[in-house]
């Protein structure tokens, strides 16, 4: 996440050569800080804000908002906070032409655009012809502060360089004020498929330490030459996800079995055991997995009560209990307490 303070940098740098031609409508006070207070020492006339139709204003293609998680039920705190207080803050759009369907592109605010559209409300919107680098100015300096998620933010600037909006990742590297491999480690999420992302729970719920792994992992697999089988066999993991109704935690076991393929060190370290438990129709009730030497997970595909929690706990017990007495297993002996791990 990069600062306030870089964030405020990267506008300084760019404020010069702006022209932007805003239709007359109602006058909007002097905005300051922030997106429009930037927008404003851009355009150096003060901002107008106008009402149009949300149906009639397309999504820019290098914005920063992940669309394909934007629905109704994602966006359901803000369509009742504007079905309730009204628009409180304009969107940013420039004009289009050239297109049936669309008279402006959003710049900054689909998820308002969104919203109205739903509640079939206007959408209050300062207009401004906006170049693209300038655009990509606005909207990166909004989202740095917007803690938008590292495959978020990768999908955008993944997006930047590919319609040449700049020559190198260094180049962009440097516009954007961060290290190289922050830059590459965003840009190697925005590689997996959306689809495998959502069945690990969401890319708003990645957390970094999974994320890392997911970046080495596809750093692993284009040095191998196998990044395109690879984003096909993550594609059928999701498939499976969404098939089988299968949980995050389910997902990622079946990752990690990719993974090894690439790191095959690590499978010979960690021998995956896992096996699916269905009932006599054949659906999926739970999976018991044995991710290494020391750990058992079992994880149930529905909630269970505290007193099917506590029943299951302890036949577990008893069968365990009974199976190491079986084979004579013993517990490491250990001078040292048992300690949680940190989570």
């Amino acid at each position: 996440m990069t600062t306030g303070k870089s964030a405020q940098d990267r506008a300084r740098r760019l404020l010069e050569g702006m022209g932007a031609a805003v239709a007359p409508a109602v006058a909007l006070g002097k905005s300051g800080r922030g997106i429009l207070g930037r927008l404003e020492q851009m355009t150096g006339t003060q901002l107008v804000v106008r009402e149009i139709d949300p149906n009639r204003v397309r999504v820019w293609a290098l914005q920063g908002r992940l669309q394909a998680a934007l629905d109704a039920r994602s966006a359901a705190e803000l369509i009742d906070s504007i079905g309730t207080h009204g628009q409180t803050t304009p969107a940013i759009v420039r004009p289009v032409s050239g297109d049936a369907e669309a008279d402006f592109e959003v710049i900054d605010g689909s998820r308002r655009r969104f919203a109205c559209a739903q509640l079939k409300l206007p959408l209050k919107a300062i207009v401004a012809d906006l170049a693209d680098r300038d655009a990509a100015l606005l909207t990166e300096t909004a989202d740095a502060s917007r803690k938008h998620s590292a495959y978020e933010t990768g999908v955008k600037w993944r997006a930047w360089l590919q319609v040449k909006l700049f020559d190198t990742q260094e180049a962009l590297a440097q516009w954007l004020q961060v290290s190289a491999g922050d830059l590459s480690f965003k840009l190697s999420l925005a590689e997996l498929p959306y689809a495998f992302v959502l069945a690990l729970g969401g890319h708003e719920r990645l957390s970094r330490d999974l994320g890392r792994r997911l970046a080495r992992f596809i750093g692993r697999c284009r040095a191998l030459g196998r990044m395109d089988e690879m984003r096909e066999k993550l594609t059928r993991v999701a498939e499976q996800a969404q098939q089988g109704e299968w949980s995050a935690a389910r997902a990622q076991l079946a990752y990690g079995e990719l993974e090894a393929e690439v790191f095959p060190s690590r499978r010979s370290q960690k021998q995956k055991v896992e096996e699916a438990v269905v009932d006599g129709a054949g659906r999926l009730l739970a999976t018991v997995a044995s991710p290494d030497r020391s750990n058992l997970v079992v994880r149930w595909s529905k909630g269970l009560s505290a007193d099917e929690r506590q029943d299951l706990v302890g036949a577990l017990n008893r069968f365990l209990g009974e199976w190491v007495e079986a084979r004579a297993l013993a517990a490491k002996d250990s001078d040292k307490p048992l300690k949680n791990k940190k989570k």
